[in-house]
């Protein structure tokens, strides 16, 4: 009789054992569901603070620091997507446009997989709001008893769940999870102070920004740095650009520019380029390869006999020098000129030709006509001339 006694003690003992064992996993296993829960509703209502800007503090439905659908968390899901009658109507980013991002799922539930229910509070300062998501009341129970030790497990895994899943809202927010065993109260709290506040720098979208006034440098020489408004790169053997590429800004090349692909092709739109005592190699420029383009010709014009034209600035080594050639003049028997000073001749005109004098800063050039044995200068209204200058 004490065997069977002793044999019915140890199945019980064993089947309490397994029980409470399994009773604890299943603890477990909802404790996990629950911090999963708390962190997705943590991390979409963080993201909203985050797209909004500082219209989450005054936005109608936010200006009041509690959520906009009290008890329900029909505020954080899509009107768009979502057919639920109690969605209220996106607000606005800072920038005017509506919130496009931040949202739970449709069927996401109010409440965690105990029942809990989520209650919402911020400050309306900003820059440094602060949110409060509590999971619960306080004292933290579980069907009418005072669970400590579970409310700590999903704060805990919460914050893990929180920080292997980062978003802009991590990167951007401090967020932390806290059970305060003196309270019984299981709380996230999502902090844009200024010591968390926006970072400009740092982006998992890939829309990331550079300090102003940070510079990249790298051992074999290159640099990136900023100069204000600029962006100054420089490398030693060169820096390479591939593929197609569009700068839209005035961009200044010192040393050796050099366009490779299918065509070779360097194309200006709707602007100009400038180059300095620069060689473009492989371009013809007047006929020739390799032409050195500050001594190309780059002022092309037309002129009347007697005007005069100032002279470009040279390089060094290079002086300017212009090139004129008639363009228009009267030529045939008996013909009447007018000649430059006033007056006019009578004659047969069966040459011509132009010439430039040179009057220390500028040219004064003259289309001229060979008039019964004389060279006579020709006024404006019967000489035309063409004039190409260039440095040589």
């Amino acid at each position: 009789m004490a065997q069977a006694a002793f044999i019915i003690f140890v199945i019980g003992f064993a089947m309490t054992s397994w029980l409470t064992m399994q009773k604890q996993q299943m603890t477990d296993d909802w404790a996990e569901k629950a911090a999963r829960h708390f962190s997705t509703v943590t991390q979409i209502a963080a993201s909203r603070m985050y797209e909004m800007g500082s219209n989450f503090v005054t936005a109608p439905n936010y200006a009041a620091g509690t959520a906009p659908t009290p008890g329900s968390l029909d505020w954080l899901k899509d009107p768009n997507n979502c057919s639920i009658a109690t969605i209220p109507a996106l607000p606005n980013k800072e920038n005017g446009d509506p919130v496009s991002r931040s949202f739970l799922p449709c069927d996401f539930s109010d409440t965690s997989v105990w029942g809990h229910n989520y209650s919402i509070t911020w400050n309306t300062a900003y820059p440094g709001t602060t949110m409060e998501i509590q999971l619960g009341g306080a004292p933290f129970q579980i069907d009418g008893e005072v669970r400590p030790e579970v409310g700590g497990k999903i704060a805990a895994k919460a914050e893990k769940f929180t920080y292997t899943q980062l978003g802009d809202s991590t990167l951007d927010l401090m967020i932390s999870y806290n059970f305060d065993p003196s309270t019984g109260t299981l709380t996230a709290t999502v902090d844009r102070t200024a010591a968390f506040s926006a970072d400009p720098y740092l982006r998992v979208d890939g829309t990331n920004m550079m300090d102003a006034t940070a510079s990249i440098e790298w051992g074999n020489g290159m640099e990136i740095k900023p100069d204000n408004d600029e962006m100054h790169i420089s490398a030693t053997d060169g820096v390479f650009i591939f593929d197609e590429t569009t700068i839209e800004a005035d961009t200044t090349v010192k040393g050796q520019l050099t366009v490779e692909g299918p065509t070779n092709t360097a194309s200006i739109d709707d602007g100009f380029l400038s180059i300095e005592d620069g060689v473009v190699e492989g371009t013809k420029v007047n006929g020739s390869f390799d032409a050195l383009l500050s001594r190309a010709v780059f002022d092309y014009r037309v002129l009347e006999s007697g005007d005069t034209v100032t002279k470009p600035s040279c390089p060094a080594s290079s002086t300017p020098q212009i090139f004129a050639a008639a363009s228009s003049v009267p030529v045939g028997e008996g013909m009447y000129i007018q000649i430059y000073g006033g007056g006019s001749v009578a004659g047969d005109v069966k040459r011509f030709r132009a010439r430039a004098d040179d009057l220390g800063s500028q040219w004064q050039v003259w289309a001229e006509a060979y008039i019964s044995g004389t060279w006579r200068k020709l006024a404006g209204s019967d000489g035309e001339l063409r004039a190409a200058i260039k440095c040589t």
